[in-house]
């Protein structure tokens, strides 16, 4: 506390606030608030990975009415980390870390089968499916071995298709 030269109070207190983890799935929006208090005035400034961040089309960083806000318009594998955000006024400076966690979606499954396509022997051989998202990739194989086609017999064999 102390006085300025019109003999008034001035009350001095570095800034304070919380700042919580959160978990998200991709493609989800993403708001980061805190509420900072403190006077003198204070200026904000957001921290990934020991890098500022800055405003970009998907990151807008907002501070109205004492609330500093980081917004991520649709969450990625990108995003995933520990955000910072750092409050300093001339009295001093306080900052709030939080972890960004994103889950992938998990890809769908769906089954069509067309009753005219039968295995024939040509179909034989290996066969791969790759999979991704924003969150990462994956991929599998299956060796098939057609004998011989079927003039008459079981359903033809299903095929799939992920999204």
């Amino acid at each position: 506390v102390g006085k300025n030269s019109s003999g008034r109070f001035l009350f001095t207190e570095p800034p304070s606030f919380p700042l919580e983890s959160m978990e998200v799935t991709a493609g989800d929006g993403v708001c980061l608030k805190c509420s900072v208090a403190g006077t003198p005035e204070i200026k904000v400034s957001w921290f990934k990975a020991d890098g500022k961040v800055r405003s970009s089309p998907n990151c807008k960083l907002e501070f109205s009415k004492g609330v500093s806000s980081l917004k991520l318009t649709k969450a990625s594998k990108a995003d995933i980390g520990e955000y910072t955000c750092k409050a300093e006024n001339r009295i001093g400076s306080a900052s709030s870390t939080c972890r960004v966690n994103v889950l992938g979606n998990t890809p769908s499954t769906h089954t069509q089968t067309d009753p005219t396509d039968r295995p024939i022997i040509g179909d034989s051989g290996r066969y791969f499916c790759h999979i991704s998202n924003d969150v990462g990739k994956d991929s599998c194989s299956a060796d098939i071995s057609v004998k011989g086609t079927p003039a008459v017999g079981p359903p033809p064999l299903p095929r799939r298709f992920f999204e």
